[in-house]
């Protein structure tokens, strides 16, 4: 009788193992299907949670403004100063306006009168002196030594006037006689309608003032005409 022998032993000797190997197992099973590990969800990777923001850093307030105090209110002054001020610039305002009005209305009708006065010329000697006006005399300056004279004759009468001449010298009012005239010419207007006027322009003087400032406003001039023609 033969002692226990040992199941490697057996195995060893060639008695088959009673758990084949996967090769032996596929050639014992050929229609098994092969075999498949099992399925493992792929792990999604963890992404780093998002870094917070720095906290904005606060910017300083201005410091507050000082404290407003109202200004004391202006002192006023007594309500009867006040109008007696406001009376006596309204009467001075009035009082000017008044002298100014007064002294232009008498400044005009005393530069009127004396136009008038001056501007006319005085006629004598000749017929023609009742009808005849001669006036509105104007000096000007042509060029450095050259001058013009213009004035207004008029016919007031109803006859025509026909080789109208004459010599015409021009004063200063109320300068002295024996002095040097201003100017003295001699002019010609060959007819002259009754009651009409023509202006004359001469620019030949038969005497001159030597020195221009000595020469009278047009206001002040005083015309002394002789007439030469026609002849008496």
């Amino acid at each position: 009788m033969l002692g226990a022998v040992p199941m490697s032993t057996v195995q060893m000797i060639g008695m088959p193992s009673a758990t084949p190997v996967a090769g032996q197992a596929a050639q014992l099973r050929p229609n098994a299907p092969a075999y498949t590990p099992p399925y493992t969800p792929p792990v999604a990777p963890q992404q780093a949670p998002p870094q917070q923001a720095a906290p904005p850093q606060a910017v300083p307030l201005p410091p507050p403004p000082p404290a407003w105090h109202e200004p004391p209110p202006p002192k006023r002054i007594p309500n009867w100063l006040g109008a007696l001020i406001a009376f006596t610039i309204v009467g001075a305002i009035a009082a000017s306006v008044a002298w100014y009005t007064t002294q232009r209305r008498n400044g005009g009708a005393a530069k009127s009168g004396a136009a008038e006065a001056t501007q006319d010329a005085v006629i004598t000697g000749h017929p023609y002196s009742k009808d005849l006006e001669v006036t509105g005399f104007r000096l000007t300056t042509l060029t450095k030594n050259k001058y013009q004279v213009q004035f207004l004759v008029v016919n007031h009468g109803a006859t025509e006037m026909t080789d109208l001449g004459g010599v015409i010298t021009v004063r200063g009012k109320g300068t002295d006689p024996e002095k040097e005239p201003a100017f003295t010419f001699k002019f010609k207007v060959s007819s002259l309608a009754p009651y009409s006027a023509k202006e004359v322009e001469v620019r030949e003087f038969t005497q001159f003032t030597k020195s221009r400032n000595d020469m009278p406003d047009w206001q002040f001039y005083e015309p002394i005409v002789e007439i030469t023609s026609p002849a008496l």
